[in-house]
């Protein structure tokens, strides 16, 4: 966010004069690709302050803008916040407002909206992100991180002991969710599962072949007015 009192709520260690700081910098060392990430339905966020958010986002003309709906998870400390310090969401009807708006708003400043929460000028949308989104192959290196490689998953130890004495070849990989590669029906059908919800944030969809076995799910979300057919992908329509 641009404004102060919505970056002490989200806990962050900057201000808005940072954040123009380091963006001219970057541009003044010669980055010609930035991208902004934005939150909104922020406790006590008002829609007319999303709304100067997002201009004063597009008037420094980055070439990529992630929004985010802000989702609080259970157990967390931000959680226990909500009811502490009297902080209220927008209500959902009211978050839906922000982004519709925000998808108006981006794509008449001539960004393409792509994903569910990604806008890009032409030729910048985020080849990292659309890997996972296209189930592809990651290393992730360091503790806690996760990797996928033909269909293998596996994740690094959250402790960084344990990650040290695993990368002295001490003590092995933790090995999870294999997930393609193997005759066991209930991989196969979580790898096709993962694949369609991970592929339909894309707003070009997923190839119809991809459904087999959902036909009456298709059917259905079809005629709800969720699901079009275009250039032989399924896609999300803008309802859904």
């Amino acid at each position: 966010s641009f404004n102060d009192r919505h970056l002490k709520t989200l806990g962050r260690i900057h201000d808005s004069r940072a954040i123009f700081k380091i963006y001219d910098d970057a541009r003044s060392a010669g980055f010609d690709n930035i991208n902004l990430d934005l939150m909104f339905a922020l406790p006590n966020q008002t829609f007319e302050e999303w709304k100067a958010d997002l201009q004063t986002a597009i008037d420094l003309g980055p070439n990529h803008l992630s929004t985010y709906n802000l989702s609080i998870e259970e157990n967390t400390p931000f959680n226990s916040q909500l009811t502490t310090n009297n902080l209220q969401l927008p209500e959902e009807e009211e978050q839906l407002k922000m982004y519709e708006y925000t998808i108006e708003t981006l794509t008449a400043a001539g960004f393409k909206h792509y994903e569910i929460s990604n806008f890009a000028k032409a030729g910048f949308e985020c080849r990292h992100n659309i890997n996972y989104w296209l189930n592809g192959n990651y290393i992730g290196v360091g503790a806690g991180a996760h990797s996928h490689v033909n269909g293998k998953r596996w994740s690094n130890p959250n402790c960084i002991e344990t990650y040290m004495r695993q990368a002295s070849g001490e003590v092995g990989n933790e090995m999870r969710d294999t997930l393609r590669g193997t005759d066991d029906v209930s991989h196969i059908a979580t790898a096709q599962r993962e694949t369609l919800f991970l592929g339909l944030r894309l707003l070009d969809g997923v190839p119809t072949d991809k459904f087999i076995g959902f036909e009456k799910e298709v059917s259905d979300l079809i005629k709800d007015g969720m699901l079009e057919e275009n250039n032989s992908n399924y896609r999300l329509t803008r309802k859904g």
